[in-house]
């Protein structure tokens, strides 16, 4: 999707449409009570851990499993609904 924008082949309205249905796949794929962490990682998220603080400290895919955990993970789904 970014090389098609880049390369002109999508107009910023495609490329946002396209982007957007992709998002909301991903999100609808959660199932409601999120999904499984390692309980280690849920005492970090339960005990203050905050994955922004860890921007270009870590590398790009343990970031973004920390932020997945965060935000999608189950250690808060029951303070959610």
């Amino acid at each position: 999707l970014q090389k098609d924008f880049k390369n002109g082949k999508l107009s910023p309205q495609q490329a946002q449409s396209r982007y957007q249905d992709l998002i909301a796949r991903e999100i609808d794929s959660v199932p409601g009570e999120g999904i499984p962490i390692s309980n280690q990682l849920k005492d970090a998220l339960e005990n203050g851990l905050d994955y922004k603080k860890l921007a270009n400290k870590v590398d790009p895919d343990t970031y973004n499993m920390l932020h997945t955990a965060y935000w999608y993970g189950e250690w808060d789904s029951d303070k959610r609904k």
